[in-house]
């Protein structure tokens, strides 16, 4: 999990990252099964108002990985009371400025979206977009969040000072071709060494 990386970041004030490359990160969390559309299908929307019913529970956020990236846009509230690990290193439950610290370190974001990806929903969450507030269904990307306007993890600065990069893959979960990797990937793992 990219994030649980990107929490390391955050969290330990003795990891030295100079760039950090997230591939298919769950940055604002999920709020959907893997290769379940629920947007256009009646089975898989019940599945996810199903696993709503134990994301939150202690036992789930203890136990499975996966609950602790559940973010429901419908239930703030109890995302950001409940949620152990993806409401924390994104500053909802309360605003820690060692993370913003953290992350400002690093001398890129790179934060690598799967465009045919069915893992990952929504999939806009690789580049740290989600659904907007109060809907499971309109989607609005990272510019137009409340997380991005009152910059509660730093990501607004670090756009301005060009440390966030965007990249895209047009194909599924985590598949990469040698070639997208040799141009894309490659001089940002050279980047900063002696």
């Amino acid at each position: 999990f990219s994030s649980l990386r990107r929490g390391l970041i955050e969290k330990c004030p003795h990891a030295k990252v100079f760039n950090f490359i997230s591939l298919a990160g769950q940055h604002q969390g999920i709020y959907g099964i893997p290769k379940c559309p629920s947007e256009t299908n009646f089975s898989c929307e019940l599945l996810r108002k199903f696993l709503n019913l134990f994301a939150y529970t202690e036992w789930a956020q203890s136990h499975i990985a996966q609950a602790t990236y559940w973010h429901d846009p419908i239930r703030v509230k109890q995302y950001r009371e409940r949620s152990t690990f993806i409401a924390e290193i994104n500053n909802e439950k309360s605003i820690n400025k060692d993370y913003v610290y953290r992350l400002h370190r690093l001398n890129r974001f790179v934060m690598v979206k799967f465009l045919r990806d069915e893992m990952v929903q929504p999939l806009e969450s690789q580049w740290f977009g989600f659904y907007a507030p109060a809907s499971n269904r309109i989607i609005q990307n990272l510019t137009v969040s409340e997380m991005y306007s009152s910059d509660k993890l730093g990501l607004k600065q670090m756009m301005e000072d060009g440390k966030l990069l965007f990249l895209a893959v047009d194909d599924v979960h985590l598949k990469i071709s040698r070639e997208w990797f040799s141009r894309e990937i490659m001089p940002l793992l050279k980047e900063g060494k002696k």
